[in-house]
């Protein structure tokens, strides 16, 4: 098990940085937002959009629950930018 960590640079005075743990994982994923995260959207290995939603808080969780082993990537945007990281569903 790891933690990825991004960084990202915006138009904000301070990188922005978000954590996705634990990764890999058998469903349920957690994603330590930047603040004013505005959308989550998942995707398949494919690009199939497989969940999009609005976080209501600075931690979103991702479920994967039924989903199929493999890679997944998540897109997270704030007003300044927008970016992305790769889970791993075991």
């Amino acid at each position: 098990t790891y933690v990825s960590t991004l960084t990202f640079a915006a138009t904000v005075s301070e990188p922005l940085h978000a954590f996705a743990y634990p990764n890999p994982s058998a469903d349920r994923f957690y994603i330590n937002l930047p603040e004013n995260t505005s959308k989550v959207e998942v995707f398949d290995a494919n690009g199939k959009l497989v969940q999009r939603f609005v976080p209501e808080k600075d931690v979103a969780e991702v479920n994967l629950e039924g989903m199929p082993a493999g890679i997944y990537v998540v897109k997270m945007k704030t007003a300044n930018t927008e970016f992305e990281t790769k889970l791993i569903r075991r």
